[in-house]
């Protein structure tokens, strides 16, 4: 019973301290690659499937395979760089707050 009221303690401390605001920020961007990730396999299958794209692209592997991860984390690393710098400084806040 202790631990379920540390744990709705732990929820309202991160709420009110703004965390919540931009961990939603940061997972925003992870499910924003998956969006991506999805349409972007399903596009280049139908790309695919033409033989003069199939032939460029396996004539350009390396280049696609880059450019395709690339693609995919675009979304994550813009919003991590969003929310990091204000969690440091969040948790810098309360490491120096005193009681």
């Amino acid at each position: 019973m202790n631990i379920l009221g540390e744990f709705f303690v732990w929820i309202a401390n991160l709420i009110f301290s703004n965390k919540a605001k931009y961990y939603a920020i940061a997972f925003l961007g992870l499910f924003l690659s998956f969006l991506v990730y999805n349409i972007l396999n399903n596009l280049l299958h139908l790309v695919a499937s033409v033989p003069y794209f199939r032939e460029i692209i396996s004539n350009n592997l390396l280049v696609y395979r880059i450019c395709y991860v690339a693609l995919i984390m675009i979304p994550t690393i813009v919003c991590y760089f969003i929310a990091i710098p204000s969690l440091i400084h969040i948790y810098q806040r309360e490491s120096y707050r005193t009681f």
